[in-house]
């Protein structure tokens, strides 16, 4: 992933939580918990923190079907 935009790398890591959370589900797991963004992660340009923020926005849409306009 080296030379490619950094959001490439994040959203690969959002495919294995929706992975982790469906076989979660599937197994019966009432809760989890996901840490998705630390404070180091806010430190980086603001144009790759705003891809993380609506990376996440996009994500919790999707999981939770919440539409935003």
């Amino acid at each position: 992933m080296r030379g490619e935009k950094a959001i490439i790398g994040h959203i690969e890591g959002v495919k294995i939580i929706d992975q982790v959370i469906h076989f979660a589900y599937a197994c019966g797991v009432k809760e989890i918990t996901s840490y998705a963004l630390s404070t180091d992660n806010l430190k980086r340009s603001k144009e790759e923190v705003k891809d993380l923020m609506d990376l996440i926005k996009v994500f919790t849409c999707l999981m939770f079907d919440v539409h935003f306009y």
